[in-house]
Formats: C-alpha cells, sequence, structure tokens
C-alpha cells in the first residue's frame, strides 16, 4: 500500500513540475477553432493610402489603416489588403479571411453563406500567411479566431458575439 502511495506522489510531483501538454495547447471552441481571444493590435489611425503598414498579426486585429472609405460586407473573390480590413474592423464589421489553398470549394461556400446571412461580415481569401498555419481567420476589432478548418458555426457564433456595424 505504502509502495503504491508512494508512486502516486511522485506521479503527480512529476507531472505538477513538468506541466500538463493539455496547458500549453490552446484552449479550443470546437474541433476546428480555438477560443476566440484578445488580438494583439486594436486601436489606430487613418494614413495616406499605399503607406506601408506592419500589422502585428495575420489576419490583423486594428492597427493603422488607410484613410479611404473601406470595403462593404459580402464575399470576395480577391483578397482585401490587411489595411482594407483594418477599416472593416473599424466600423464593427466582422473579416473573415481564408486559405484556399487549404480549405475546398464546399468550405469556402459554407463560409459564404455564414457572410451572406450576416450583415457586417466581410469574407475574403488571405492573400499571405496566417499565424499558425491557420486556413480560417476570423476577426472583429481587438479579437481574433483561429480555425484548422472551416467551421460555419463557430464563426456564425463569433459574428453574433462581435459585429458592431456603426
Amino acid at each position: 500500500m505504502r509502495a503504491h502511495l508512494a508512486v502516486v506522489m511522485v506521479v503527480a510531483l512529476v507531472t505538477a513540475a513538468c506541466g500538463s501538454s493539455e496547458a500549453e495547447q490552446p484552449q479550443r471552441y470546437s474541433d476546428f477553432c480555438e477560443q476566440a481571444e484578445p488580438g494583439p493590435e486594436s486601436e489606430g489611425v487613418h494614413v495616406p493610402a499605399g503607406t506601408p503598414i506592419d500589422y502585428l498579426s495575420s489576419p490583423p486585429t486594428g492597427g493603422d489603416h488607410y484613410a479611404d472609405p473601406g470595403p462593404k460586407p459580402g464575399v470576395y473573390e480577391q483578397p482585401l489588403s490587411e489595411p482594407h480590413q483594418v477599416a472593416a474592423l473599424e466600423v464593427g464589421y466582422v473579416v473573415v479571411n481564408y486559405d484556399p489553398d487549404q480549405l475546398d470549394d464546399r468550405e469556402v461556400a459554407q463560409l459564404a453563406g455564414v457572410a451572406d446571412s450576416n450583415f457586417g461580415v466581410l469574407l475574403t481569401p488571405q492573400a499571405a500567411p496566417m499565424d499558425g498555419g491557420a486556413a480560417v481567420g476570423v476577426t472583429a476589432q481587438g479579437r481574433i479566431q483561429l480555425c484548422d478548418r472551416a467551421d460555419p458555426a463557430a464563426v456564425d457564433s463569433f459574428a453574433a458575439d462581435h459585429l458592431r456595424p456603426n
């Protein structure tokens, strides 16, 4: 009995000292998506169109952006520039970026359905790799959710929680 208790105590101490692999994994919202979390950027200023801007996340969650009017909600076939995405976030929209190399047409159509059914959502292919190699990145001003695959329910929920169109 004492030997068994000693083994249990040693295992508990080693686990506590080394940490659990679960603690190192990002918290999951669903099978495909992490929990939405604060992004590294939020507020920014208007800058002249064409000004180079470096963002702290991909896709961006805020920061400096062009002073010209931002894009309207809807489905885009060509990538929106990051400064234009940030302009959309500034007015309370949600931007859904996807990696066209990681999603099939069916998955893109599912995400387009979410954009079409929620005023204030923009769907755009992402030109640059997203953080963590994500297939989908959903952003609102100061918030980001990364997904390994298309998860329309997670995107719809994020939009419901974070849409604030002015």
